[in-house]
């Protein structure tokens, strides 16, 4: 799955992209005689028919998860490969290329916070990236992943990972061409981490993740000596489908996000997709015996959604309207779906809507037995089901195996058993099957390797956000309390979603928050409210670390 683009949003529609190369009235793109000012002109022009057809890769690709009949897959992925191979074509062209050595020789680029200095500086980075990859790999790539779903999809229904293992094969061989192709100081994983984290580096990603596994360990072992369990189970329903829809759109609606641009679904696999200017997809799975599912992955997607909405108006196409990362993308979805909506000021406002709604499950349910229920904490086998406290492990048993697979340590074969005996070590239990285990994620069956750090490197980012913005805000319960969004959301745009890639994380980071990026936040903020949950004390302030 190409996931170059998938970031960009524009508010404004009816966006002029031209689908030609043709001279214009000021001379050919190739014309020595072209100013500084005509080749930035011309390269916006490119970038932005590279983002249109990446736009319709995207929206065939969201068709494909939600809507194409199986016998459609074939041709479907014909279409994929085609479409990438040509959006390739373009953002390797050696016009860009030219035009690129225009712009940096005239002097005009040195301002690198401003938007042409920004564009420029990114579209060469791109570039780059772009020109060390052949076509052939391009293409290759683009067809292996397009069948790789359909393939993990087959190994799900079978539960067999061995149904899935040739396929992963070929996948993992063309990530390690491409690993090759792009260049790396240090190891292999290194090369695909910067498409997805600029400037974070495999020895980095473990270093955080063992840090913050390291204090999380400590919390979960604090709170399961409490021998505290929930005091009300409520995963037995029923929370009706229309019920469950309504609140969610509600919730979308409240969050700001106007409805003429977001459309919502219902399917097996949460996730967000933004099409183009004004078309943001939202897909949400429904649980009738646990409302949590659709709701808190509603919140999740939703604040996805926000971040595209809220980089700026008629960049679409360009770095200056492309999300940073995807880490701070992550961010913003794990702090609307945690640091907003586990708290009790949220819940004082949603509470009574959803005793209204579910009758039945919540009647006789006192506020403070649910939140024990929402906040609970007990590891499990599926990322996307894990509690605040457990889910970051999981992203670091996923960081060791693609490591593994890159250093040449680990066979595919052998994923099921390494998954397996690592799980146990992590979390005292042991995946009865690969449903529950290395057959769960989507990711690598779209050759997503380097993807997984940026979860946990989201939700770092999400607490020192979240803790900067309470700071800025003043009585923020006060707000959440009224179920009034604006003020965060605001602050979030203002602070992060506008900037674009004028930074790379972690100057945005520092830019928004005075301080560089670090995992202490997330520590405290979370055995602020565990500790609260469970009857625990906070932890001491030299148990956290600062990396």
């Amino acid at each position: 799955m190409d996931h170059r683009g998938v970031c960009e949003q524009n508010r404004r529609s009816g966006t002029d992209v031209s689908v030609n190369n043709q001279e214009d009235k000021r001379g050919s793109p190739m014309s020595p005689e072209m100013s500084p000012s005509q080749a930035y002109e011309r390269l916006c022009v490119l970038a932005k028919e590279i983002a249109a057809l990446r736009s319709v890769i995207r929206l065939l690709q969201w068709d494909q998860r939600l809507m194409l009949p199986k016998a459609g897959l074939a041709y479907r992925t014909d279409q994929l490969t085609w479409l990438t191979t040509i959006a390739h074509q373009k953002a390797a062209s050696p016009e860009i290329g030219r035009l690129l050595g225009i712009l940096e020789s005239s002097g005009i680029t040195a301002d690198q916070t401003g938007n042409l200095g920004v564009n420029v500086r990114e579209i060469r980075t791109e570039y780059n990236r772009e020109t060390r990859l052949p076509e052939e790999l391009v293409s290759a790539m683009s067809r292996a992943e397009a069948e790789g779903q359909t393939a993990w999809l087959d190994a799900r229904d079978k539960c067999d990972f061995r149904a899935f293992s040739p396929t992963l094969k070929k996948i993992l061989d063309l990530a390690r061409q491409a690993a090759e192709a792009w260049g790396y100081a240090q190891e292999p994983y290194d090369a695909l981490l910067e498409g997805y984290e600029p400037g974070l580096t495999s020895e980095e990603a473990a270093r955080l993740l063992e840090a913050l596994s390291r204090d999380l360990v400590q919390l979960l072992q604090a709170i399961t000596a409490t021998g505290t369990r929930p005091r009300t189970m409520l995963d037995k329903g029923p929370y009706p489908g229309d019920g469950q829809d309504r609140l969610c759109s509600s919730l979308v609606r409240r969050l700001g996000l106007d409805r003429d641009f977001v459309r919502m679904d219902g399917a097996d696999v949460a996730f967000c997709e933004a099409i183009g200017p004004g078309d943001i997809r939202i897909v949400a799975k429904f649980n009738e015996k646990d409302f949590r599912e659709a709701f808190f992955g509603c919140f999740h997607e939703a604040g996805h959604a926000l971040y595209h909405a809220g980089l700026e108006a008629g960049e679409f196409g360009l770095p200056t309207g492309t999300c940073s990362s995807y880490a701070v993308r992550e961010s913003q979805a794990r702090l609307w779906e945690n640091h907003v909506g586990h708290s009790p000021a949220f819940w004082a406002f949603w509470f009574p809507l959803f005793k209204e709604a579910f009758p039945q499950a919540l009647d006789k349910v006192e506020l403070a037995d649910f939140m024990s229920w929402v906040n609970q904490v007990i590891p499990s086998f599926i990322r996307v089901d894990a509690d605040e406290v457990t889910y970051n492990l999981h992203i670091v048993l996923r960081l060791e195996l693609e490591r593994d697979l890159f250093r040449g340590r680990l066979a595919v074969d052998d994923i099921p058993e390494a998954w397996n005996a690592r799980f146990a070590e992590l979390f005292g239990l042991v995946p009865s099957n690969p449903l529950e285990g290395c057959l769960q994620d989507v990711h690598w069956s779209w050759g997503s390797f380097g993807y997984f750090p940026t979860y946990a490197l989201g939700n770092v980012y999400a607490a020192q956000f979240y803790d900067r913005a309470r700071s800025d805000l003043g009585d923020l319960d006060s707000q959440l309390r009224a179920g009034e969004y604006g003020p965060l959301r605001q602050w979030l745009k203002e602070n992060v979603h506008r900037h674009g890639q004028r930074f790379d994380p972690k100057d945005l980071v520092q830019h928004a928050t005075g301080q560089p990026p670090s995992p202490k936040f997330l520590v405290q903020q979370l055995w602020d409210r565990y500790g609260e949950v469970y009857g625990i004390e906070r932890s001491r302030p030299e148990m956290l670390n600062d990396t």
